[in-house]
């Protein structure tokens, strides 16, 4: 499983994915999480249309990775689900029986990435299949 976001690391650990994947044969799901809480502390409370759009933004998005991965011979699908990206992350790979996870990481250091936090950490730490991370 590939969780994406079309940043660039993300779009680097899409890359990365597609070569693994036609290495070994694998399908791919790519996994765009919305992160609610986060939107509504930056955006304000989230109405339906903000969060339609959000989701329409999402969907193509994920679509584009999907055939981009088609087109270059791997067999992909998408999803996208809502809440805290490295639980949502992990639980997806639980319920997907996924037997690995492929997530980019911006690299942040210090004090950045103790106020920041990492998605990609955090998913290290709480996942019970492998976690490949994938440094912008």
């Amino acid at each position: 499983m590939l969780a994406y976001d079309a940043s660039p690391p993300s779009r680097k650990a899409l890359h990365f994915a597609k070569e693994l994947a036609k290495k070994t044969g694998s399908e791919l799901l790519v996994l765009y999480v919305i992160d609610i809480k986060k939107l509504n502390e930056v955006l304000g409370n989230l109405d339906v249309e903000k969060l339609k759009v959000l989701e329409r933004r999402a969907n193509s998005l994920v679509e584009d990775a999907v055939k981009y991965l088609n087109e270059e011979g791997v067999k992909a699908r998408g999803l996208v689900k809502k809440g805290p990206p490295p639980e949502a992350i992990v639980e997806t790979a639980a319920e997907e029986g996924c037997s690995m996870i492929i997530v980019g990481s911006r690299g942040l250091k210090g004090l950045k990435r103790a106020l920041l936090g990492s998605v990609s950490d955090k998913v290290l730490r709480i996942s019970n299949v492998p976690v490949l991370i994938v440094k912008g």
